[in-house]
């Protein structure tokens, strides 16, 4: 068996490193993430277009999909950086709690007489993820300028 050189190793990361860039590659779970997420979205989109009928299977379908992510997010940790870490596993607690108000909006629970406040509760769980997220990012640019102001002082 070969070994690998460093300039073997410097080459590809130049030339593969975006699939990798920001994993966790101490467990098996890590290293394949972007594999594991492509899988994940393939079975939603097959899910959303197979299941288009059936409105409360599809989101149960959904919402186990969520809830296994999360369930690997906290055992694995597949991202390096702790913030990124936890931003994800905010996203994928805020997909679950969506996924669950709206399988209480479907047809399978009959007359609902919340309907008008979980459909409002939909709006602002919606407005709190993109303004964390919005948030989260421009912190993040913030440091990124100030740090290549101080390099260039």
């Amino acid at each position: 068996m070969s070994e690998i050189k460093d300039d073997d190793l410097t080459q590809f990361n130049l030339k593969y490193g975006f699939l990798i860039e920001s994993l966790s590659i101490k467990n098996s779970v890590g290293k394949n993430w972007k594999i594991i997420e492509a899988f994940r979205w393939t079975l939603t989109i097959v899910i959303i277009i197979v299941l288009r009928d059936y409105y409360s299977m599809q989101i149960t379908s959904l919402l186990s999909i969520s809830v296994l992510f999360q369930a690997l997010h906290v055992k694995y940790q597949p991202i390096e950086n702790p913030t990124e870490q936890k931003i994800i596993f905010f996203n994928e607690l805020m997909t679950s709690l969506y996924l669950y108000l709206t399988l209480v909006l479907t047809d399978f629970n009959g007359e609902n007489l919340l309907r008008d406040k979980i459909g409002f509760s939909l709006l602002v769980l919606m407005i709190f993820t993109v303004a964390v997220n919005l948030i989260k990012t421009l912190i993040k640019e913030v440091r990124d300028i100030s740090a290549k102001i101080k390099n260039w002082l």
